[in-house]
C-alpha cells in the first residue's frame, strides 16, 4: 500500500453558485448551456500544469506585468467545485490569492457566482486526492462561514498576507462587516464590465424576492459592487 505525507500548502475551496439551476436551465437554453460549455472549459483549462502564468493589470493609465510562478500548483475540480493548492511560502499564498481572483473575475463575466474558503496547513493533494486538515478548513470556511458571493480567508491565512505589497497596492482584499476578509474580484473590473454584472445582479434580484437564500447573497452582491463603484467613480 502506497504511503502519503502531508505538506504545508495553502488551499482554496471553490464552489459555483446556483450550479443545479445552471445545468437544468441549459437544457432547453442554448445561450445559457454555450455559456456553461466555456465555463466548464475555462476550469478544466486550470487543470493543464504550467510552470508560469503572466497577465497585464490595468488600473486607470497605469499597467502593471503580473507573473505567477505555477510550476507547484496543485488543481482537482469535481462538478461544480474547484480544490487548488499552492506551496505555503509567500509567493504560493500570492499566487493562490490571484488565481482566485482572476477566477471570479472571468466566472462573474459569464454570469456565475463564487463562495470559497482560502486557508492554509496540513494537505494531501496529488491528481484528483485531496485530504488534510487544511481542506477540511477550507470546505468549511466556503459551507459555513462565507454565506454570501465571496471567497473569505482564514484570519491566520490573512495575517500572512495582508502586508504584502501586491495586496495593498492592488486591493486584493477587502474586510466585510462580520469582520473577515475576502477577496476583491471587482477590483479588475473595468466600467463596462462592473456595469454589466451590476445590471446582472440587479435584475437577478428582482426576480428573486420572494427566495430569501438567494436574494440574501444577491443583495450582498449589489452592496459590494456599489461599494467598489463608488471607489472607482462610477
Amino acid at each position: 500500500m502506497t504511503q502519503f505525507d502531508y505538506s504545508k500548502r495553502a488551499i482554496v475551496f471553490l464552489d459555483i453558485l446556483g450550479f443545479r439551476e445552471i445545468v437544468y436551465k441549459s437544457l432547453s437554453d442554448d445561450k445559457e448551456k454555450n455559456n456553461l460549455f466555456q465555463v466548464l472549459r475555462y476550469i478544466e483549462e486550470q487543470r493543464k500544469e504550467q510552470d508560469n502564468y503572466e497577465f497585464i493589470y490595468v488600473d486607470g493609465e497605469e499597467r502593471y506585468r503580473i507573473n505567477l510562478d505555477i510550476s507547484e500548483r496543485r488543481v482537482t475540480t469535481f462538478s461544480d467545485s474547484i480544490v487548488i493548492s499552492y506551496p505555503d511560502d509567500d509567493d504560493g499564498r500570492m499566487s493562490l490569492l490571484w488565481e482566485v481572483v482572476l477566477i471570479q473575475c472571468y466566472l462573474g463575466k459569464k454570469g456565475y457566482l463564487t463562495r470559497g474558503g482560502i486557508t492554509h496547513g496540513d494537505l494531501y493533494h496529488k491528481d484528483n486526492i485531496v485530504v488534510g486538515p487544511a481542506m477540511i478548513e477550507a470546505y468549511e470556511l466556503e459551507s459555513k462561514v462565507a454565506n454570501y458571493p465571496r471567497v473569505i480567508l482564514s484570519v491566520d491565512y490573512f495575517e500572512k498576507v495582508k502586508n504584502v505589497q501586491d495586496v495593498q497596492l492592488f486591493n486584493l482584499l477587502k474586510q466585510d462587516r462580520d469582520g473577515f476578509h475576502f477577496t476583491n474580484f471587482a477590483c479588475l473590473y473595468n466600467e463596462k464590465e462592473m456595469k454589466d454584472l451590476k445590471s446582472y445582479a440587479t435584475k437577478e434580484i428582482n426576480s428573486t424576492k420572494n427566495k430569501a437564500g438567494i436574494y440574501a447573497k444577491l443583495s450582498w452582491l449589489v452592496d459590494y459592487l456599489n461599494d467598489i463603484s463608488n471607489n472607482m467613480g462610477l
